[in-house]
């Protein structure tokens, strides 16, 4: 377990800027399946087409919102953390 944390902290030393970019699609990861999971109990009809087209699914959220009196803040979080993520992980990636 020692040697394993010891690899972890030092990948996270060696490339920081990769292993925040990777959080933070991952976290946009979560929340997007927060938001359909959240919109499939509404009854909203989801198809495998949403993995491979999500931005139709935050769409259909952000149309729901004001029927079910939820905050549009997922959807806008979901999306800067994609580019932010996006971001930081090509630079971090093209440095040297």
């Amino acid at each position: 377990m020692g040697e394993n944390l010891q690899q972890i902290i030092y990948v996270t030393r060696r490339y920081p800027a990769e292993v925040v970019g990777l959080l933070l699609i991952f976290g946009a990861g979560f929340l997007s399946l927060h938001v359909q999971l959240r919109m499939v109990r509404a009854g909203y009809k989801t198809s495998s087409s949403v993995f491979w087209n999500p931005w139709t699914a935050l769409g259909g959220y952000l149309n729901m919102r004001a029927k079910y009196d939820w905050s549009p803040w997922p959807v806008y979080l979901i999306t800067a953390c994609l580019i932010l993520g996006t971001i930081v992980l090509v630079f971090g990636l093209s440095r040297p």
